[in-house]
C-alpha cells in the first residue's frame, strides 16, 4: 500500500525544485516525458504534471527529504505548479503547503505544496 508523499514546489525562471518529505537513503528513479515526470521512491510513486516541458532532473538526498530539481525546456515563470489547488497562481499567500511554508528567497518566484499517492495519479 502506498502512503502519501508530501512535497513543496518552488521555481525560478530556469528550474522547478520539489522537496519530497520522505526519509530515504537512495536516489529516486526519475522518468521524464515532455511536461510529465514520474518520481519513484521504491514502492511510493508520484506523477507530476508541469505547465510546460522539462528537460532533465537532478536529485539530492539527505536523511529528512529528497530534493528533485527539473530544468525547464524554455525559461520563464509558470502560473501553475504541481500540487497547487485550483485557482492558485503560485503566490505565497494562496499556496497550500501541508507543513512547510514557502521559503523567502529572491530566486523563488512561486511556491506550492501538496501530496500525491498512487490513488491520485492519472
Amino acid at each position: 500500500m502506498s502512503k502519501d508523499v508530501p512535497f513543496k514546489v518552488t521555481q525560478t525562471a530556469s528550474h522547478v525544485s520539489i522537496v519530497f518529505r520522505i526519509k530515504t537513503i537512495r536516489s529516486p528513479k526519475i522518468t521524464i516525458s515532455g511536461a510529465d515526470a514520474v518520481v519513484e521512491f521504491g514502492k511510493d510513486k508520484c506523477t507530476l504534471h508541469f505547465e510546460a516541458a522539462v528537460e532533465s532532473a537532478h536529485a539530492q538526498v539527505n536523511s529528512q527529504n529528497c530534493i528533485v530539481s527539473f530544468k525547464k525546456a524554455e525559461q520563464g515563470e509558470w502560473a501553475a505548479l504541481p500540487g497547487q489547488q485550483g485557482g492558485s497562481k503560485g503566490k505565497k499567500d494562496s499556496a497550500k503547503s501541508p507543513a512547510l511554508s514557502p521559503a523567502a528567497s529572491p530566486n523563488t518566484a512561486g511556491a506550492a505544496g501538496g501530496s500525491l499517492d498512487a490513488g491520485q495519479m492519472g
